[in-house]
């Protein structure tokens, strides 16, 4: 090989990581974005209830603490992000 050919080799070899850590950021984003979409998907299911049967105070109550939770489920996210 020429000393041509090894210059060409090793700027290859100095683009490849570079490329590889920009595909693992954009990766990595998008499955973070769809994995909060799917916890908040589960959270809103599992916090809506029939919600029928009960008085109005209750589920007056009920949405307050299904808030919070929600709440409280993302600000856990956010601090899981750092």
């Amino acid at each position: 090989m020429s000393v041509v050919g090894v210059l060409q080799t090793n700027e290859r070899i100095k683009e490849g990581p570079d490329m590889d850590r920009l595909f693992n950021m954009v990766i990595r984003s998008v499955i973070g974005r769809f994995m909060n979409r799917g916890i908040d998907a589960g959270i809103d299911r599992m916090t809506r209830g029939s919600g029928r049967e009960a008085t109005p105070e209750q589920q007056a109550h009920s949405r307050k603490t299904a808030q919070r939770t929600k709440q409280a489920m993302r600000m856990a996210r956010r601090i899981g992000r750092f």
